[in-house]
Formats: C-alpha cells, structure tokens, sequence
C-alpha cells in the first residue's frame, strides 16, 4: 500500500483495514523505516500496562515521534531546508512534495 500522497493516486484511495498498523502510519506519508520503528515501539508500550503511552494509538504515537526529531532539526523560515527537516522527522517524498 502507497502513501494517501502518491502522485498515482487520482481516483481512488485503498485504505489500510486496522488503525493500529504499520500501513497505516505509511499511509498518512510516514517513511516505511520510521513507520516500522513506530510501530514495533507502539506494541511493546501495549505489552507494558502502566507504561506511559499505554493504550495510546499509534497516531499518538507518531505524533510524538515527530514531535521528537523536530526538537533535532527544524525549520521555521523560508530560508531553512524545509525537505530536509521533513525528512528527519519521517515524512516521506511523497506528503513532502505536496506540502
């Protein structure tokens, strides 16, 4: 499955079947590396009751991560590498070139 961003998608969207998945995190233009490390991170939490982000959804999770390495490498003016901080934060070419 593709990102919702995809230039190959113009008229129809397959959208991924469980919330929780790690399709679903590349579906809404996570890099498929980083939406794996989201995922595999989101299930070990659900193993741990008590664990802070246990019971969460993997959204909440994801945004967390983004959150996270936009700490790393932001950008907040024109002049800044906007692509690149994108990229550090896991959004993939596809939502990058339509943002």
């Amino acid at each position: 499955m593709s990102s919702l961003f995809a230039s190959d998608h113009h008229d129809r969207v397959e959208t991924p079947e469980v919330l929780n998945s790690q399709e679903t995190l590349g579906f809404f233009g996570l890099h498929s590396d980083v939406a794996k490390t989201i995922f595999d991170s989101w299930q070990e939490l659900q193993q741990t009751p008590g664990q802070l982000g246990h019971g969460d959804n993997i959204i909440t999770s994801a945004e967390h991560y983004i959150k996270t390495m936009a700490d790393v490498e932001d950008a907040w003016l024109p002049s800044h590498n906007w692509r690149r901080a994108l990229g550090k934060m896991g959004i993939n070419s596809d939502l990058t070139d339509v943002l």
